[in-house]
Formats: C-alpha cells, sequence, structure tokens
C-alpha cells in the first residue's frame, strides 16, 4: 500500500486532532499535552518515537 493511501485512511483522525490542538493551545516549549498527543498517535501507528527533543518536540521515524 503506497502512503497516499494509508493518509487518506487516517485523515479523518488527523483533522480531528489537528482541532484539538487547536482547541487547546499551549504556550512556545510548554506543549505538554499537545506533545503527548502526537507522540501517542504515532506509536499507534507503530512509527518509532523519540520524546522531548527540544524540551517539547516529537519526532517519528518511519522505516
Amino acid at each position: 500500500m503506497l502512503i497516499k493511501d494509508l493518509a487518506y485512511e487516517i485523515e479523518s483522525d488527523i483533522v480531528r486532532i489537528r482541532r484539538t490542538i487547536h482547541k487547546n493551545p499551549e504556550l512556545a516549549i510548554q506543549e505538554f499535552k499537545t506533545a503527548k498527543l502526537v507522540a501517542e498517535r504515532l506509536e499507534e501507528l507503530g512509527i518509532d518515537v523519540t520524546e522531548r527533543v527540544g524540551k517539547t518536540g516529537v519526532v517519528g521515524l518511519l522505516r
């Protein structure tokens, strides 16, 4: 399956997450809830996750 096809499968979930993030803004370098939400979703998708990059950053690694 192509990445494009996989992206279409999770599109509605990504839109929901984006809306949640925008409804619950956090100050710069204090995005702890946002980082947790993103990390959890990436892990659910089977993506390797590194958290606390630059304090609140999240990196997902596609293999």
